[in-house]
């Protein structure tokens, strides 16, 4: 995100390369150019890593993972896409997909899992050529639109993936209740990470302040 970011994870042996995206290591605030900037940013680097092959996990910068959600992710090697919502009403107990049918909040990018298919590859494409033509639109808002143009039939009767999109991508809704977004953490006041309904611990937690 930042050279100072960029330099003290190098120093620490993490893999990590400069985007070249200029941005501030000040809060840039939720809704400012700046923040829309993170965001076009974000859809260009997905648009040009899926095409050499590499699947991608991207999260906000300020999400601190608990554990590693690949063997999860792992689970649904039929998904062209994996996303989070700000759904805050649990639709499972349990660490399935959530229901699809169940989610009527807007699919929340804070962390999505993205396979590089066909399918996948033309809405990374699609999204960014939305959001180059017209910088009012907010990245989030672009995914729900794209992703919600079809949303149905499931992909079968037991992953919980959903055609969506096309018809063709194949998406599925991380369990609100284990991905947790902000939203659903804070803003609303709902913690469900810690109800006694729910069978899994959280695969991580944003530590954003409002």
């Amino acid at each position: 995100m930042d050279t100072k970011l960029l330099e003290a994870l190098y120093w620490k042996g993490v893999p990590v390369f400069d985007m070249g995206s200029h941005m501030s290591t000040i809060d840039v605030g939720w809704g400012s150019p700046t923040f829309h900037k993170m965001g076009r940013v974000k859809v260009i680097l997905i648009d040009s890593i899926l095409p050499y092959g590499y699947e991608l996990l991207m999260c906000d910068t300020d999400m601190v993972w608990l554990k590693d959600p690949l063997p999860y992710l792992a689970r649904y090697p039929e998904a062209d896409v994996l996303t989070s919502s700000d759904q805050v009403v649990p639709t499972v107990t349990d660490d399935r997909l959530d229901i699809w049918q169940q989610v009527g909040a807007a699919y929340n990018i804070g962390i999505f899992h993205w396979r590089p298919t066909d399918a996948a590859k033309r809405l990374a494409k699609e999204w960014k050529d939305m959001l180059l033509a017209d910088e009012k639109i907010w990245d989030q808002n672009g995914f729900n639109d794209l992703v919600r143009k079809q949303l149905g039939p499931p992909v079968d009767g037991e992953s919980g993936l959903v055609y969506a999109f096309d018809g063709n991508l194949k998406l599925g809704l991380l369990p609100a209740s284990i991905f947790c977004i902000f939203i659903v953490l804070y803003s609303c006041g709902v913690a469900i990470a810690q109800s006694h309904e729910i069978s899994s611990k959280p695969f991580n937690v944003p530590v954003r302040t409002q």
